[in-house]
């Protein structure tokens, strides 16, 4: 694979999740060094891709880490209760990255 393919073609991606299906999708293969997990809830869905070697680093143009996607569309309801669950989901996201106790006091700027 061309490593500097996004580079070349002046291709910025914002989120780690989409610059690995668009590798996986033009190499058909399992990026060495990159994992992904997905966790389904009722009102949302968690992704969670770990660059973790070099290799991945420089075919995903994004450094080593963990990086969460959280899709909720249903976050555009007026519903309370799906809110509260979305911000639970959100929460446990973030303890786990953090390694917060259980009532820590968050701000999140979106």
């Amino acid at each position: 694979m061309d490593l500097n393919f996004f580079k070349n073609n002046n291709i910025n991606i914002d989120l780690a999740i989409e610059a690995q299906e668009i590798v996986r999708g033009k190499t058909g293969q399992e990026i060495p060094g990159c994992a992904m997990d997905k966790e389904t809830y009722t009102n949302a869905t968690v992704t969670i891709v770990r660059i973790q070697e070099q290799y991945a680093v420089e075919i995903m143009g994004k450094p080593v880490g963990n990086y969460v996607t959280i899709e909720a569309p249903a976050i555009r309801e007026n519903n309370k209760q799906v809110h509260q669950d979305i911000a639970e989901i959100l929460g446990k996201q973030l303890a786990s990255l953090f390694n917060l106790p259980e009532h820590a006091n968050v701000l999140v700027l979106v």
